[in-house]
């Protein structure tokens, strides 16, 4: 029996708190283009990967073009300053002092991440951070195996954590174990019906990284 040796991270809505930030910025495209705006229960029952899923509901693409409403969301959820849970540091340093390898595994653009986690001083505790190249936030599944195959990194060993179902469903292709965090972008309900743990926060996934072992 053993702990997990390498954690996968997601980033937006389980290392960064962002949810509010993520909804201002939302509601300020929507009133700017005279839509109504969505409150958080909705936003979170809209959320969807890939993330053009989530916009169709609300804009008229046709009209406001995919990339224009993801580079407009961009700038604004950068100006709204979003910030880690308050946990996090505590967690990546004490999982580096007994020797578990970190990745953060994220549909976000990888150059917005890593300018992030340098300014969070984050990086020292990642071995890798596998984002999108790109600000559309795609499927991670692709990025996730190959890291895993290059690294020779046994599935067993690795749990998967993060706030959507889309995390969820990453980790079962990449045969992983997979933490959920209900504190995030996703509504709980849906959350739940993956069937893998749930935990309402991170004092939770706290007691499960430190305590749980593999059977």
């Amino acid at each position: 029996m053993s702990v997990y040796q390498y954690i996968f991270w997601d980033w937006n809505g389980t290392i960064i708190d962002d949810v509010q930030v993520a909804l201002d910025a939302v509601n300020h495209m929507l009133r700017e283009r005279g839509y109504s705006e969505i409150d958080l229960v909705y936003y979170r029952e809209l959320m969807d990967t890939p993330i053009i899923h989530f916009y169709e509901p609300i804009f008229d693409l046709t009209k406001y073009p995919f990339e224009e409403i993801a580079d407009e969301f961009q700038q604004l959820y950068q100006a709204g300053a979003p910030k880690p849970f308050d946990a996090m540091l505590d967690m990546f340093q004490q999982l580096q002092q007994q020797g578990r390898r970190q990745i953060v595994l994220s549909s976000s653009d990888r150059r917005v991440i890593s300018d992030f986690a340098e300014r969070l001083q984050y990086t020292r505790y990642f071995d890798a951070i596998l984002g999108a190249d790109n600000l559309y936030a795609e499927s991670k599944v692709e990025r996730a195996l190959k890291y895993m195959q290059q690294e020779q990194i046994p599935p067993e060993r690795c749990v998967l954590i993060g706030d959507t179902v889309h995390d969820y469903e990453v980790a079962k292709e990449m045969g992983i174990d997979c933490i959920l965090l209900t504190c995030g972008h996703q509504a709980e309900e849906a959350l739940r019906q993956c069937g893998c743990l749930v935990c309402e926060d991170h004092r939770q996934l706290e007691a499960i990284l430190f305590k749980k072992t593999l059977v």
